[in-house]
Protein backbone atom coordinates (compact mmCIF):
# COMPACT_ATOMS: atom_id res chain seq x y z
CA UNK A 1 0.00 0.00 0.00
CA UNK A 2 1.53 3.30 -1.11
CA UNK A 3 0.41 6.86 -0.38
CA UNK A 4 -0.29 8.92 -3.50
CA UNK A 5 -1.89 12.18 -2.31
CA UNK A 6 -4.51 13.62 -0.02
CA UNK A 7 -6.69 16.69 0.27
CA UNK A 8 -7.81 18.35 3.49
CA UNK A 9 -6.99 17.93 7.17
CA UNK A 10 -8.62 17.47 10.55
CA UNK A 11 -9.07 21.25 10.67
CA UNK A 12 -10.96 21.17 7.36
CA UNK A 13 -13.50 18.80 8.92
CA UNK A 14 -14.18 21.39 11.63
CA UNK A 15 -14.32 24.29 9.18
CA UNK A 16 -16.76 22.37 6.99
CA UNK A 17 -18.98 21.57 9.97
CA UNK A 18 -19.02 25.25 10.97
CA UNK A 19 -20.05 26.55 7.55
CA UNK A 20 -23.54 27.04 8.96
CA UNK A 21 -22.25 29.47 11.60
CA UNK A 22 -19.34 31.06 9.72
CA UNK A 23 -17.07 30.71 12.76
CA UNK A 24 -14.48 28.31 11.32
CA UNK A 25 -11.74 26.48 13.20
CA UNK A 26 -11.18 27.83 16.73
CA UNK A 27 -8.34 25.65 18.04
CA UNK A 28 -8.11 22.05 19.20
CA UNK A 29 -8.59 22.86 22.86
CA UNK A 30 -12.20 23.55 21.97
CA UNK A 31 -12.71 21.79 18.65
CA UNK A 32 -11.48 18.34 19.67
CA UNK A 33 -14.84 17.89 21.40
CA UNK A 34 -16.68 18.96 18.26
CA UNK A 35 -14.73 16.51 16.11
CA UNK A 36 -15.58 13.71 18.53
CA UNK A 37 -19.24 14.79 18.62
CA UNK A 38 -19.52 14.85 14.82
CA UNK A 39 -18.22 11.32 14.44
CA UNK A 40 -20.01 9.69 17.37
CA UNK A 41 -23.35 11.24 16.42
CA UNK A 42 -22.90 10.36 12.74
CA UNK A 43 -22.75 13.90 11.37
CA UNK A 44 -20.56 12.58 8.55
CA UNK A 45 -20.76 15.09 5.70
CA UNK A 46 -17.85 17.23 7.03
CA UNK A 47 -15.59 14.17 6.74
CA UNK A 48 -16.44 14.00 3.05
CA UNK A 49 -14.50 17.25 2.52
CA UNK A 50 -11.19 15.36 2.86
CA UNK A 51 -9.86 12.78 0.40
CA UNK A 52 -7.07 10.22 0.19
CA UNK A 53 -5.62 8.43 -2.84
CA UNK A 54 -3.45 5.32 -2.52
CA UNK A 55 -1.85 2.68 -4.75
CA UNK A 56 -2.20 -0.99 -3.83
CA UNK A 57 -0.56 -4.21 -4.97
CA UNK A 58 -2.69 -7.15 -3.85
CA UNK A 59 -3.80 -10.65 -4.85
CA UNK A 60 -6.85 -10.70 -7.10
CA UNK A 61 -9.04 -12.31 -4.44
CA UNK A 62 -8.28 -9.43 -2.07
CA UNK A 63 -9.02 -6.89 -4.81
CA UNK A 64 -12.40 -8.49 -5.55
CA UNK A 65 -13.29 -8.17 -1.87
CA UNK A 66 -11.95 -4.61 -1.71
CA UNK A 67 -14.06 -3.61 -4.73
CA UNK A 68 -17.18 -4.34 -2.68
CA UNK A 69 -16.58 -0.83 -1.31
CA UNK A 70 -18.29 0.90 -4.20
CA UNK A 71 -17.83 4.32 -2.61
CA UNK A 72 -14.21 4.27 -3.80
CA UNK A 73 -12.95 5.17 -7.27
CA UNK A 74 -10.67 2.55 -8.82
CA UNK A 75 -8.21 2.27 -11.70
CA UNK A 76 -6.56 -1.13 -12.10
CA UNK A 77 -3.68 -2.49 -14.16
CA UNK A 78 -5.14 -4.03 -17.33
CA UNK A 79 -3.99 -7.45 -18.49
CA UNK A 80 -5.31 -6.51 -21.95
CA UNK A 81 -2.60 -3.92 -22.40
CA UNK A 82 0.33 -5.09 -20.29
CA UNK A 83 1.90 -8.35 -19.21
CA UNK A 84 0.75 -9.51 -15.81
CA UNK A 85 3.44 -9.61 -13.10
CA UNK A 86 4.85 -12.95 -12.01
CA UNK A 87 3.97 -12.34 -8.36
CA UNK A 88 1.68 -14.64 -6.41
CA UNK A 89 0.37 -14.88 -2.88
CA UNK A 90 1.43 -18.05 -1.07
CA UNK A 91 -0.17 -18.58 2.35
CA UNK A 92 1.97 -19.95 5.15
CA UNK A 93 1.24 -23.36 6.64
CA UNK A 94 -0.17 -21.58 9.69
CA UNK A 95 -2.71 -19.74 7.51
CA UNK A 96 -3.79 -23.09 6.04
CA UNK A 97 -4.42 -24.71 9.41
CA UNK A 98 -8.14 -25.43 9.99
CA UNK A 99 -9.66 -23.28 12.70
CA UNK A 100 -12.45 -23.85 15.15
CA UNK A 101 -14.73 -20.95 14.30
CA UNK A 102 -18.36 -20.01 13.87
CA UNK A 103 -17.45 -17.74 10.95
CA UNK A 104 -18.57 -19.63 7.84
CA UNK A 105 -16.24 -17.54 5.68
CA UNK A 106 -13.15 -18.66 7.61
CA UNK A 107 -11.00 -21.71 6.92
CA UNK A 108 -12.84 -25.04 7.16
CA UNK A 109 -11.80 -28.67 7.57
CA UNK A 110 -8.94 -29.80 5.33
CA UNK A 111 -9.07 -32.53 2.69
CA UNK A 112 -6.41 -34.81 4.17
CA UNK A 113 -3.38 -33.13 2.54
CA UNK A 114 -0.25 -32.64 4.58
CA UNK A 115 -0.59 -28.96 5.54
CA UNK A 116 3.18 -28.44 5.58
CA UNK A 117 3.47 -29.43 1.90
CA UNK A 118 0.56 -27.39 0.57
CA UNK A 119 2.47 -24.07 0.12
CA UNK A 120 5.02 -25.90 -2.05
CA UNK A 121 2.22 -27.45 -4.12
CA UNK A 122 0.59 -24.04 -4.53
CA UNK A 123 3.87 -22.54 -5.78
CA UNK A 124 4.32 -25.38 -8.27
CA UNK A 125 0.86 -24.85 -9.70
CA UNK A 126 1.31 -21.07 -9.85
CA UNK A 127 4.62 -21.47 -11.70
CA UNK A 128 3.11 -23.89 -14.21
CA UNK A 129 0.19 -21.57 -14.95
CA UNK A 130 2.46 -18.55 -15.39
CA UNK A 131 4.81 -20.48 -17.69
CA UNK A 132 1.83 -21.45 -19.83
CA UNK A 133 0.71 -17.81 -19.84
CA UNK A 134 4.16 -16.74 -21.09
CA UNK A 135 4.14 -19.51 -23.72
CA UNK A 136 0.81 -18.24 -25.04
CA UNK A 137 2.13 -14.67 -25.25
CA UNK A 138 5.22 -15.90 -27.09
CA UNK A 139 2.98 -17.80 -29.52
CA UNK A 140 1.13 -14.58 -30.29
CA UNK A 141 -2.04 -15.20 -28.30
CA UNK A 142 -3.63 -11.82 -27.42
CA UNK A 143 -2.98 -10.76 -23.81
CA UNK A 144 -6.70 -10.57 -23.11
CA UNK A 145 -7.04 -14.27 -24.02
CA UNK A 146 -3.74 -15.51 -22.58
CA UNK A 147 -4.81 -14.35 -19.11
CA UNK A 148 -7.77 -16.74 -18.95
CA UNK A 149 -6.23 -19.20 -16.49
CA UNK A 150 -5.01 -16.49 -14.13
CA UNK A 151 -5.40 -17.67 -10.50
CA UNK A 152 -6.87 -15.34 -7.90
CA UNK A 153 -3.55 -15.61 -6.02
CA UNK A 154 -1.82 -13.48 -8.68
CA UNK A 155 -1.08 -9.90 -7.68
CA UNK A 156 -2.42 -6.91 -9.54
CA UNK A 157 -2.07 -3.18 -8.93
CA UNK A 158 -4.72 -0.50 -8.61
CA UNK A 159 -5.34 2.98 -7.33
CA UNK A 160 -8.18 3.77 -4.96
CA UNK A 161 -9.52 7.16 -3.94
CA UNK A 162 -12.38 8.20 -1.71
CA UNK A 163 -13.25 10.70 0.99
CA UNK A 164 -12.32 10.38 4.65
CA UNK A 165 -15.82 9.31 5.65
CA UNK A 166 -15.66 6.26 3.42
CA UNK A 167 -12.07 5.38 4.36
CA UNK A 168 -13.26 5.27 7.97
CA UNK A 169 -16.08 2.96 6.89
CA UNK A 170 -13.60 0.72 5.08
CA UNK A 171 -11.36 0.52 8.14
CA UNK A 172 -14.25 -0.14 10.51
CA UNK A 173 -15.21 -3.19 8.46
CA UNK A 174 -11.86 -4.53 7.30
CA UNK A 175 -9.84 -4.14 10.50
CA UNK A 176 -12.27 -6.27 12.50
CA UNK A 177 -11.28 -9.72 13.70
CA UNK A 178 -14.00 -11.35 11.60
CA UNK A 179 -12.69 -9.81 8.37
CA UNK A 180 -10.62 -12.13 6.17
CA UNK A 181 -7.02 -12.15 7.40
CA UNK A 182 -5.45 -11.03 4.11
CA UNK A 183 -7.56 -7.92 3.60
CA UNK A 184 -7.11 -7.12 7.29
CA UNK A 185 -3.37 -6.70 6.67
CA UNK A 186 -4.13 -4.18 3.92
CA UNK A 187 -6.62 -2.32 6.11
CA UNK A 188 -3.96 -2.05 8.81
CA UNK A 189 -1.59 -0.50 6.26
CA UNK A 190 -4.27 1.94 5.07
CA UNK A 191 -4.98 2.87 8.68
CA UNK A 192 -1.36 3.97 9.12
CA UNK A 193 -1.73 6.37 6.18
CA UNK A 194 -5.05 7.74 7.44
CA UNK A 195 -3.54 8.17 10.90
CA UNK A 196 -0.54 10.06 9.50
CA UNK A 197 -2.60 12.62 7.55
CA UNK A 198 -5.74 12.83 9.70
CA UNK A 199 -4.44 11.95 13.20
CA UNK A 200 -7.21 13.50 15.28
CA UNK A 201 -9.98 12.02 13.15
CA UNK A 202 -8.28 8.63 13.25
CA UNK A 203 -8.05 8.78 17.03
Amino acid sequence: VKYVEHMGSDEIVIESARMSTGRGFEGWEKDAKLLDFLYRHKHMSPFEMCELSIEVQAPLFVVREWHRHRTQSYNELSARYTKMPDIHYVPTADRLTPKETSNKQESSEGSGHNIENIPELIVGEQNAIYEFYEDMLTAGVPREVARLNTPVSRYTRFRAKTDLRNWLGFLNLRMRENAQWEIRQYANAVSSIVKEHFPRTYA
